[in-house]
């Protein structure tokens, strides 16, 4: 139920506002354990360029995604300007994307680093 109010409410412009005081909140934890944890899950040291096919927030509806994936990926991405690209890939993912994507898992071993993990499934 929470889910369908939260994706029921308009985007970005109530929730950057937010966002803004989430994040002023991390001021009471400590950053440096933050950022390595940011950087376990996204290895990407670098700005890359997302494929044509990569899906606007706009474009990111419930209905072309799995309900589960959807709203735990949703949850997040609901705090960013509507003209922004994902490249979800949900499922279990055992092969390291093309692109940089929004993964629930990633392999261990290599350069793994086009998986970006989120806690998805929860």
């Amino acid at each position: 139920m929470k889910n369908h109010i939260r994706y029921a409410f308009p985007r970005y412009a109530a929730y950057r506002k937010l966002l803004d005081a989430k994040l002023a909140s991390l001021n009471d934890y400590d950053l440096e354990y933050i950022k390595y944890r940011l950087n376990y899950y996204n290895k990407m040291d670098k700005q890359n360029t997302l494929p044509d096919t990569a899906e606007s927030l706009a474009d990111f509806k419930l209905k072309n995604h799995k309900r589960v994936y959807f709203f735990d990926a949703f949850e997040y991405t609901r705090y960013f300007p509507l003209n922004m690209k994902i490249c979800p890939l949900f499922g279990y993912i055992i092969h390291v994307p093309e692109y940089p994507s929004i993964t629930k898992s990633r392999p261990i071993e290599g350069d793994n680093t086009n998986s970006v993990v989120m806690k998805l499934e929860k």
